[in-house]
């Protein structure tokens, strides 16, 4: 793409761009205004129907009302008159009242009359069983509690949504003990609800949320709203808008959904007027454009390509001997004069950086340490005379092959994290890998590694600087082998010092606190014996040493003592009471409380005996 090109290209570009920036804006504004005025419009609908709603449960309930409390109800109740019925419901009336059905309940919820109409004819109708098994319910609402209430609203049945009233059955005056309830209701079928959105010139449904056949769309909007939230407007498509607003049932239960269907006539001549605006922003941007580009060709394009050319000619030759020929005294002809004195300057860094490669190559030629590059691939672009005569391998074939060829799997991963830690600010890290020729040769190499990047911070190459410490590792591995086998001396001697200080210092607390004591093998043959028990028992040493506990115990104590022995033995002690008897002329004997402590003397295990 030529410079000219870039320069329309960017130029249409940003025009483009400024355009829809400013078409967006002015359609958000403007779609945004049309929207909410077309919301509004739907809220007024959707609560205009729901005023509709209450209006006719209003008459009906004014209806019910009046029959209700009347004297002449609350005798009927008492004396169920058939006149009272014939003279007060009568076929013309009922059609009057356009209801479905009509039930009087007495204060126990028995029906005491009951009727089913059908409003366009005029014929009397069974009434629906289900409205039937809904009284019940209908006749505790009006009485549950304290205080007596009326019920008025939809309920849900099997067949589909009835408007409903329900009063308690009072006197003229509204006073008196209630003798029943007066229960009247009308279905809202689909021309009920139709008539009720005629005037809104919408179209309005209502649903229940646990009707069998609730669309899709309904359970979803019930999911989102919530008595603290209850309408929600969204549109349908481009041509009809939707309002949803969650209602109470006749029971006062948030579960039913009044529904309106408006054509969007507002948003359609929102989106004709922003369409204009759109064509008049595009017009005027082009015009715009145009004029730019015209001005930017003579005064710009023209003589920036003849720069172009005259750098693209020095490019070729390579000679920045040359300079760039541009006349004026503007902005263009100063880049003319900048580019000539950078030529100069290019001219003379030129020549000293080829200068310093030839130095830098030679000393890098002359190391004894292995030296390369690569990049982020891992893929060695550069290695000098050492590292190629370790690998034993010609510049040629080193060069395009992996830096880690040669090294174990187990270090690649761990030389790869270490490659990754490595940032702008902490550029270097070293590692101890092994390397492992193909014949089976290993060698330890110690490599130092430099991330190298450029000035904006983005990763260009790494370079790595290594020398072989296979010697030092070998001589590392045997002295620390010996330091270990030490350390494992060590260990055993420190253990044996333990054992022999602990044994000595559970001698010291028995022998020095607890004087009268025996020291016995396993059988309870005497083999240490203290100078108190000697001169109690009036022996010496000599005739007590080798001898054994028993045969200075009372014969019934022995068995017990040989028992006792036994489980101290392996670990279970415990303190017994003996008689210990001396051998003399004329014997005497005591009895002692006897305890036992195991200790290790010398390798051989043994049992500490003293008497209390």
């Amino acid at each position: 793409m030529t410079l000219r090109q870039k320069i329309y290209l960017v130029v249409a570009l940003t025009f483009f761009a400024l355009t829809m920036v400013m078409a967006f804006c002015s359609y958000t504004i403007l779609i945004k205004g049309f929207e909410d005025i077309e919301r509004e419009d739907v809220r007024s609908n959707l609560y205009g129907a729901l005023a509709l709603l209450d209006q006719e449960l209003a008459s009906m309930d004014a209806t019910a009302r009046d029959y209700s409390s009347w004297d002449d109800m609350y005798d009927y109740i008492g004396t169920r008159r058939e006149s009272f019925i014939a003279s007060n419901y009568s076929q013309s009336g009922i059609t009057n009242l356009k209801l479905n059905f009509l039930i009087i309940n007495d204060l126990q919820g028995n029906i005491v009359y009951s009727k089913g109409f059908n409003p366009e004819t005029g014929h009397t109708v069974p009434i629906l069983r289900s409205i039937l098994a809904h009284r019940n319910l209908i006749h505790k609402h009006v009485f549950s509690g304290d205080e007596i209430k009326h019920l008025s609203g939809i309920i849900s049945l099997p067949e589909g949504l009835t408007l409903v009233i329900a009063r308690p059955i009072l006197k003229t005056s509204g006073k008196g003990t209630p003798r029943g309830t007066y229960i009247v209701g009308r279905f809202l079928d689909a021309r009920e609800i139709d008539q009720m959105g005629a005037p809104l010139k919408s179209e309005v449904s209502i649903y229940h949320e646990g009707q069998k056949d609730l669309p899709a769309e309904i359970a979803s909007v019930r999911k989102a709203l919530s008595p603290h939230h209850r309408e929600l407007i969204k549109a349908i498509n481009g041509h009809t808008i939707a309002g949803y607003v969650l209602i109470k049932d006749a029971f006062g239960k948030y579960s039913l959904i009044l529904k309106t269907i408006d054509k969007r006539v507002i948003f359609i001549q929102g989106m004709k007027t922003i369409a204009y605006v759109i064509v008049f922003v595009l017009l005027t941007a082009l015009v715009f454009a145009s004029v730019m580009v015209a001005l930017l060709e003579k005064s710009v394009l023209r003589r920036m390509l003849h720069i172009s050319h005259d750098i693209r000619a020095i490019e070729a030759d390579g000679d920045m001997s040359r300079r760039v020929h541009l006349g004026g005294t503007d902005e263009i002809a100063n880049l003319g004069n900048d580019i000539n004195n950078m030529l100069g300057k290019l001219e003379e860094s030129e020549q000293r950086i080829r200068g310093e490669a030839e130095r830098y190559r030679a000393v890098i030629e002359d190391q004894t340490e292995f030296i390369c590059r690569f990049g982020e691939d891992g893929v060695l672009s550069f290695v000098n005379d050492a590292y190629y005569r370790f690998f034993s391998h010609r510049r040629q074939e080193m060069i395009g092959r992996h830096f880690l060829s040669f090294v174990p799997d187990e270090d690649r991963r761990l030389i790869y994290e270490l490659l990754g830690n490595l940032t702008p600010s902490s550029a270097t890290a070293t590692y101890d890998s092994r390397v492992i020729f193909p014949e089976g040769q290993e060698f330890w190499q110690h490599w130092t590694y430099r991330a190298i990047y450029d000035a904006s911070g983005c990763l260009r190459e790494y370079q790595a600087v290594g020398r072989d410490i296979t010697d030092r590792k070998h001589a590392e591995e045997k002295l620390s082998r010996l330091n270990r086998q030490l350390e494992e001396a060590n260990a055993q001697l420190a253990q044996a010092y333990a054992n022999m200080k602990q044994n000595l210092d559970t001698l010291r607390k028995h022998l020095f606190k607890e004087e009268f004591a025996f020291l016995v093998d396993r059988e309870g043959q005497i083999l240490g014996i203290t100078e108190r028990v000697l001169e109690y028992m009036k022996l010496s040493r000599n005739q007590m040493i080798e001898a054994n506990v028993t045969d200075y115990l009372a014969t019934h104590d022995r068995g017990k003592f040989i028992e006792a022995l036994r489980d101290a033995w392996i670990g279970i002690t415990r303190q017994a009471n003996f008689k210990l008897i001396r051998p003399q002329d004329e014997p005497s004997s005591q009895h002692f409380e006897i305890k036992f402590a195991r200790l290790t003397l010398e390798g051989k295990r043994l049992l500490l005996v003293t008497l209390r």
